[in-house]
């Protein structure tokens, strides 16, 4: 699960699904425990994923299955929406099913494109456009430390007067480390 934060100091809580067509029932309602305990948390919910419900008439909401009325049930009792409206996998001659589905519990989705699958894939990929602002985060440079020479490092560090350097802060640790931490970097 990742968790987004938006401009307006809201959380978006996403989760990826993915439920195998050979699922048994145990996991089938184990995934439906887990759509309940991200309900129960605060924040926007977005769920997506390959559901695996070919059963599902999404235009009425009524299946067949009984594993597929228990998830049904889930996603009515937190009023969440299912977002996906034309079937997401179709291969050979067989009947196109919806089964990919994007499943929020407020209307910030604004469109879904359905592009050709990618690869080998017999699923349409989902391009989703959401009406939310997440905050912009300022990320800090990372130095990529399996890259440097520590030998030449080490040498440079012996060069220097460590006594010199470090004991005028002796009484100061913090300055003592910004001193030592600077002519590291």
């Amino acid at each position: 699960m990742l968790e987004i934060q938006t401009d307006g100091n809201r959380v978006i809580q996403v989760a990826t699904l993915y439920r195998s067509p050979n699922s048994s029932i145990d996991n089938s309602l184990k995934m439906c425990s887990l759509i309940d305990l991200i309900c129960n948390r605060a924040g926007y919910k977005l769920f997506l994923g390959d559901f695996n419900f070919p059963n599902i008439n999404w235009n009425t909401w009524n299946t067949t299955g009984s594993t597929e009325s228990k998830f049904i049930d889930t996603v009515r009792k937190f009023f969440l929406q299912q977002h996906v409206n034309n079937p997401t996998r179709a291969r050979g001659s067989t009947t196109p099913h919806l089964l990919d589905l994007i499943i929020t519990d407020y209307s910030f989705v604004e469109n879904i494109d359905y592009a050709a699958p990618l690869g080998k894939s017999d699923h349409s990929i989902l391009h989703i456009f959401c009406n939310l602002k997440p905050v912009k985060y300022q990320f800090c440079d990372k130095f990529a430390f399996s890259e440097r020479d520590y030998e030449g490092l080490s040498n440079e560090l012996q060069l220097i007067d460590w006594n010199d350097k470090l004991l005028p802060y002796s009484d100061n640790i913090d300055q003592m480390w910004q001193n030592f931490k600077c002519e590291l970097e």
